[in-house]
This record gives C-alpha cells, structure tokens and sequence, in this order.
C-alpha cells in the first residue's frame, strides 16, 4: 500500500521487483551513506593496532557481520586455514554475534586457528571506526542476498580497502 519504497542498491531494486510484483517507478534508490567526520583514516595505524590488540608485524583482516550462515564466515575460516600452512603473519577479526558462532568456534578450534582469528562479538558503533581504521584490508564474504553492506563505504572511508564477494550489491 506504500507508495514509494526506499532501498539502498539497484540490486535490492531489482529483487523487490521480482520478488513482490513492484513497479519500478514506486521504488527508490537511495544509496548508502557514511558520517565522514566520525569515519576517518587512522593519525597513526601501528599505534591504533597496538590499542587495540593486534599482533605487531601481522596483516590484520577485518570483517563486520552478522553471525549467520549466508554470510560465508565459515568460508572465510577455512581460507585462513589454507594461509596459515603458508606461514603467513595473519589475523583475521570477526566481529558480531548471530546463531552461527558456535559453528565458527568449533572451525577455529577444529582448523587450530585461536591465534590466527579473533571473535570479538559485538562492539559498540563509537568503537566501529577504530577497528576499521587499524585493519589493513576489510573482508565481506556473502554467500546470498546482499543488499548493500554499509560496512563497505565505511572502512573505505578509513582509508581500509574492502575485498568482497561479488554477491548481491556488493559489485554496486
């Protein structure tokens, strides 16, 4: 009964169209956006790091979500698990909550991995920034129905680049 609906991406567009029978023309994009005062590069990554807890001479991967099966962290575990027989300094920080962590858990006991992920559950938005200005690459695994993560345009602002899987409106 609506007579416009708002949706972030062209992807989530299209997916209301066929799902729901909707014209176009009541749909609106309207892109995501990011407070670029509160999203901002890091003064000093290394000490931000160090703040935080990072292993010192790591590359630290970073990835917000919601601890949900179509998100694909159990594929992002078991990519850590192929880098780590390679003897890469690497640490993954999975932060959220969902019903898939105790999944998660077991995989990273399972794979030996305490040391390469951290899971830090939720953190507070004030604190959301931090992190993803002290990662050296943000990840964005999806297995369906990505709408348009605003976790994108946010560590990107921090000056984090982002590598996501081409699913949904993450090519957008």
């Amino acid at each position: 009964r609506s007579t416009k609906i708002m949706v972030l991406s062209d992807y989530m567009k299209n997916l209301v169209m066929d799902t729901y029978g909707i014209a176009a023309d009541r749909i609106v994009v309207n892109p995501g956006g990011v407070n670029l005062e509160r999203f901002v590069p890091a003064a000093d990554r290394n000490k931000l790091k160090e703040d935080l807890g990072f292993p010192c001479g790591h590359i630290h991967l970073l990835t917000v979500r919601n601890l949900e099966a179509r998100m694909g962290l159990d594929n992002l575990i078991n990519t850590i698990e192929i880098i780590k027989k390679n003897d890469l300094k690497i640490q993954l920080t999975i932060v959220g909550e969902g019903p898939e962590r105790k999944k998660l858990e077991q995989l990273i006991q399972e794979y030996r991995l305490a040391d390469y992920i951290r899971l830090t559950g939720f953190i507070s938005s004030r604190s959301l920034p931090s992190f993803y200005a002290a990662a050296d690459f943000f990840i964005l695994p999806t297995r369906q129905l990505e709408g348009f993560g605003l976790v994108t345009p946010e560590s990107m602002s921090c000056g984090t680049p982002v590598l996501g899987t081409p699913i949904g409106a993450t090519t957008e």
